[in-house]
């Protein structure tokens, strides 16, 4: 005879006992004109698309909130907060209590997972190598193939506060991603139209 069971592995960190609602915000926007500007002249520099990071950090978002909702541990909300109440910043500043404790009154949470910083850059180099190859006389024939190559590399920093003990659990930064893609192509602009666009890379 045999039996199954279904268990909750352990996390990493461990959560107090009495969260068992989790409020999932974003801080990583940001949250003046000034600052957007910033970005806007940062996704010229790095190549990026200038909304890659938007539906980037939205699946980010989605992501945290359906793993948690999946786990028979926590319940997630997904409050609205105002841009500026989120002291969203370039900076690397913290959620100020008072207004977790606001957040959470409204959201009846008691705990918040905050993405607190995201960015992205994507950078495309073209090689070109020379191919034998024969057509259907058994001539040899070299032809010049293009190989494009992007690579996307992700950048996201989280946060999970105890808004009941005022205390941060866990803060996670700098977790590093980079996913890279390669095709070929006759012409150097046939070997890029292949790829991903930058959006679709940055949102994967």
């Amino acid at each position: 005879p045999s039996m199954q069971l279904q268990v909750l592995e352990p996390s990493i960190v461990t959560s107090p006992p009495n969260i068992h609602t989790l409020a999932v915000v974003d801080r990583s926007r940001a949250k003046n004109v000034g600052q957007g500007i910033l970005g806007t002249l940062e996704a010229v520099v790095t190549g990026e698309s200038i909304g890659a990071d938007n539906e980037g950090r939205s699946n980010a978002m989605t992501s945290a909130v359906t793993g948690l909702r999946n786990s028979p541990r926590f319940q997630a909300v997904e409050p609205f907060v105002p841009r500026k109440e989120l002291e969203s910043s370039l900076f690397d500043t913290e959620l100020s209590w008072p207004t977790a404790r606001k957040i959470c009154k409204q959201a009846k949470c008691q705990g918040i997972v905050s993405l607190e910083a995201f960015d992205s850059d994507s950078t495309t180099n073209v090689e070109s190598r020379q191919e034998k190859t024969t057509d259907d006389d058994g001539n040899e024939i070299v032809r010049t193939v293009f190989e494009a190559q992007r690579e996307t590399r992700v950048v996201t920093a989280w946060r999970y506060y105890d808004v009941v003990a005022k205390q941060i659990i866990d803060d996670v930064r700098g977790w590093d991603r980079a996913y890279t893609w390669t095709e070929t192509g006759p012409t150097k602009n046939k070997a890029v139209a292949l790829l991903p666009p930058q959006g679709d890379a940055v949102a994967h």
